[in-house]
């Protein structure tokens, strides 16, 4: 897997909100995630990739509003020490959750089939955004089970009602798994 992220923002970026740059930088990573995934796709489904197309303008769409819910949502909500700063863990989740319910990819006529790949999608973000921050490359191989029950979760959100997104709770899943797989790596779990 590519390492994208040897540049990625500071964990303390929203302590004086994104530049222009970051934010162009971002959608860069998204669409470069977006042919990555296109690359995967071709090996593995390969009959997907007449049927699939990412939507450059969802792409776009779904960074802008990332940057207003992080500092809406996520900034005004934390505290203490951690007041004004948002680690890998809420932007892999915000990430996630934004690619799952704004659907980037589009597949005519089949919309189950389009939130399963834009799920996919969202979690093949969230691991490059966790195992490649800060010029680390964390192999995360996580269980089928656990891909599997987590990209059924992003498949069922409700994108209809404006129900609040899980951002806190789908980030301390990502931030046990990381330590999870740390410990694995260290040995210090089966």
């Amino acid at each position: 897997m590519k390492n994208r992220l040897d540049e990625l923002y500071e964990d303390d970026i929203l302590e004086r909100g994104p530049t222009e740059e970051q934010k162009e930088r971002r959608l860069g990573f998204l669409r470069a995630w977006s042919k990555d995934f296109s690359d995967l796709l071709a090996q593995t489904h390969p009959d997907m990739l007449e049927r699939i197309r990412c939507d450059d303008d969802v792409i776009k769409l779904l960074n802008a509003i990332y940057w207003e819910v992080m500092y809406e949502r996520v900034k005004r909500k934390l505290t203490g020490s951690d007041r004004d700063r948002a680690d890998r863990h809420k932007i892999a989740s915000l990430t996630e959750l934004m690619i799952s319910w704004y659907r980037p990819l589009k597949i005519a006529d089949n919309a189950k089939e389009e939130g399963h790949w834009n799920a996919c999608f969202a979690f093949y973000c969230a691991l490059n955004i966790i195992g490649n921050w800060g010029k680390r490359n964390l192999v995360l191989d996580v269980s089928e089970t656990f891909s599997e029950a987590h990209i059924a979760l992003l498949e069922s959100l409700d994108t209809e009602s404006g129900a609040a997104l899980p951002i806190f709770s789908n980030a301390a899943t990502w931030y046990l798994v990381e330590m999870i797989l740390k410990s694995r790596r260290d040995q210090k779990l089966p």
